[in-house]
């Protein structure tokens, strides 16, 4: 899987300001102040399950610890999933908060990519490589918060995952959850990788014009295979 290393390694810089928004806290206007959440996959699911936004506000926690025990029970064994990514880990994780894996397999369930930024760091996260809606969650004062339309113009740039040790629990340490495409780069050749390149739809040359190496072309493969077929 060293397509899944390569693709993880990128260390970006944040580049854009966060919006003000009702579900933030502001210093003088005490009477906007939202409360927020214990568990982000409150957030995640109160954001996809209408009757979450139909029921009062002291009835959602149990709906959310009930809504996450019937998704643990309906997880079943997939044969897609990396070995790591097991049904007794999201099954795990659903019954406890925070939990790594349990965003990971909420995004798939959803189809959505839940993008966290943490107010302490100014830093966004992105969980996943698949090209979901976009769901906004920040973490401000040990709490989560949804937020829509946080984001300036200018696109963020995204933080690497373990940084999110901090605030989630990183049961599981990857963004890929499903089997690359491909088998162990040793097995191929270079001939070999560009014949599926070009079946696949992906350049041989890079942005430079220049004809891309073997550890390119394998990880280009694997992850576009990653977002468009699973």
């Amino acid at each position: 899987m060293e397509f899944i290393s390569e693709f993880e390694k990128n260390t970006n810089e944040y580049s854009t300001k966060i919006k003000d928004s009702i579900y933030l806290e502001k210093e003088k206007d005490k009477k906007d102040i939202v409360k927020g959440v214990e568990d982000i996959c409150e957030v995640i699911i109160g954001a996809n399950e209408i009757e979450y936004q139909s029921i009062s506000t002291s009835e959602k926690s149990k709906f959310i610890r009930d809504k996450k025990l019937e998704i643990a029970s309906g997880v079943m064994k997939n044969e897609n999933h990396t070995k790591k990514f097991s049904q007794s880990l999201i099954q795990n994780g659903l019954q406890s908060i925070n939990q790594f894996s349990s965003i990971l397999y909420l995004n798939e369930l959803y189809k959505v990519n839940c993008i966290i930024y943490n107010n302490d760091t100014k830093k966004y996260y992105s969980t996943t490589v698949k090209n979901y809606e976009q769901l906004y969650c920040v973490y401000r004062n040990n709490s989560w918060f949804q937020v829509n339309d946080m984001i300036d113009s200018e696109k963020p740039t995204f933080s690497e995952i373990s940084e999110l040790s901090s605030v989630v629990t990183l049961d599981y340490s990857s963004l890929f959850i499903y089997q690359p495409f491909l088998d162990s780069l040793s097995k191929y050749k270079v001939k070999h990788l560009e014949e599926i390149a070009e079946n696949e739809g992906v350049s041989l040359e890079n942005k430079k014009g220049k004809k891309k190496i073997k550890k390119e072309l394998y990880n280009e493969i694997n992850l576009k295979h990653y977002i468009q077929d699973i």
